[in-house]
């Protein structure tokens, strides 16, 4: 009897197990259906209407200095500027709006103005997280207001287009302390950036604004685990027009879905996946954008071996001696292999010593990485430490924590087989990063370089930084 009972209850089990999984699965063929009927693969137009319909379209990245992100911005500004200079529908003016405080945007500018990219680096937080994808999207921002001057040469007032970057933030120094920066990002930076993004739209009503900000900042509901505002929320409730847009990888897709390679990038509206209740809605953000790529981990300024680099470590030192002397220090041993006599004024004696530095040369023989691991040794630094600047510095595939351990000791013998087996790639990836953050001399140096290594023609940084990406996928 009692076997006859655990039988069916077997029965019963597997008939609503499998009854469930049926249903799961029609849900998600539904869901499928719904979202492949109507996903947009023309983004480019549809932002366009959205900028022109509304006030200010935000941006939202999944993840910050992905060049991904960045050259779609760029292939959007290109699109607009084709048709409002063929004279079709349009808006004719743009401003767009960059996560960075309004100190910066005024460096910013002045590069648009001149060229002159040491400008761009302002305070430490700069070259800590700004990669080689940031300044390739401002040398193509700078190549866009250089094809507008063109355009708008020899025409009417009214034809003209106007072009506009800001960067709209509280510029809080580095050297406050971490509670006081967190309390502002908690409770007020967001606050602050949307009331100024409100005075642009009064004072540039001919204007159509497009801003770019990191995912959280343009959910249009506050997350009730923490209440920081955020400011798209912050937006329309000022009664500010906003359209708000979510981008991420097709593999970070939460739909349940496995998309192949040969899935074009899409925009999906969310309000017509509503009716599925899923863990995101339109309520958070208006649309979605999914790009069928992958994420590539360029290098960062502060790893970038430039007579720029040095020059702008000579400035914070020179504003905050007591904690920026000593970087200098290493630094200056990085691209030398020179200890600066302690009894040297370390300024000083570096300003005298600049014009002599040949980046290239350090580059071309790795005499850059003889003195760093030497840096390494000197100065005691953990191997976890190592590991994340060497494999920003090489290139090296996706950290596996399996590698190293806290006590490694073996660290540095790894990197310096490393760095034999891929000298030439490693060389590519430094010199290509030179070309955006080099003097005019180390550009042109670097370039030569380039050629010899790779045997290719190109005459311009993005050709060569696009060249680099490809053979590093």
């Amino acid at each position: 009897m009692r076997i006859s009972i655990l039988a069916g209850l077997v029965i019963v089990f597997v008939f609503f197990s499998c009854s469930s999984r049926d249903t799961s699965n029609d849900a998600d063929k539904k869901l499928q259906i719904a979202i492949n009927s109507h996903k947009i693969d023309d983004i480019d137009a549809f932002i366009l209407n959205k900028v022109d319909s509304c006030q200010i379209v935000l941006l939202g990245e999944h993840r910050h200095h992905q060049h991904i992100y960045y050259q779609m911005v760029i292939q959007f500004l290109e699109y607009w500027l084709e048709l409002a200079d063929s004279g079709k529908e349009s808006p004719r003016n743009i401003v767009l709006i960059l996560e960075g405080s309004q100190y910066f945007g005024d460096k910013l500018n002045l590069y648009f103005h001149d060229g002159d990219v040491s400008r761009l680096a302002f305070d430490p937080q700069f070259l800590l997280n700004v990669s080689a994808a940031d300044l390739e999207f401002y040398h193509d921002l700078k190549l866009l207001f250089e094809r507008i001057e063109e355009l708008n040469n020899g025409k009417k007032k009214a034809e003209l287009l106007d072009f506009k970057v800001a960067c709209i933030e509280k510029y809080i120094s580095t050297l406050v302390s971490r509670e006081v920066r967190d309390e502002y990002f908690r409770t007020e930076r967001d606050i602050y950036a949307a009331l100024k993004i409100e005075e642009m739209i009064r004072q540039l009503p001919d204007h159509k604004f497009l801003g770019i900000f990191g995912g959280n900042h343009v959910m249009k509901k506050r997350d009730p685990k923490n209440n920081i505002p955020r400011l798209a929320e912050q937006l329309i409730e000022r009664g500010i027009k906003t359209y708000s847009i979510y981008r991420s990888l097709l593999s970070e897709n939460r739909f349940r879905i496995a998309y192949t390679r040969k899935q074009k990038d899409f925009l999906l509206p969310l309000e017509v996946i509503d009716e599925f209740e899923l863990a995101f809605s339109s309520d958070m953000v208006d649309a979605w954008i999914f790009y069928n790529e992958a994420y590539f981990d360029d290098i960062v300024v502060k790893n970038i071996p430039s007579v720029n680099l040095v020059q702008n470590a000579i400035d914070y030192a020179k504003q905050y001696p007591n904690t920026h002397s000593t970087p200098l220090i290493w630094l200056w041993y990085r691209i030398t292999g020179e200890m600066i006599p302690r009894t040297e004024n370390v300024i000083d004696y570096i300003e005298k010593r600049l014009h002599i530095v040949n980046t290239i040369e350090i580059v071309d023989n790795m005499a850059l990485f003889e003195n760093l691991f030497r840096t390494f040794e000197r100065a005691k630094v953990p191997a976890p430490e190592i590991m994340k600047i060497m494999a920003n510095l090489t290139g090296h595939p996706p950290y596996d924590e399996t590698f190293f351990k806290q006590d490694d000791s073996n660290a540095i013998d790894y990197w310096k087989e490393f760095i034999s087996d891929n000298r030439d790639r490693i060389k590519a990836r430094l010199l290509t990063s030179i070309l955006y953050y080099g003097t005019e001399t180390e550009q042109s140096r670097a370039m030569e370089k380039l050629e010899q290594l790779a045997r290719k023609g190109f005459k311009t940084k993005k050709e060569w930084l696009s060249w680099y990406r490809r053979s590093e996928h």
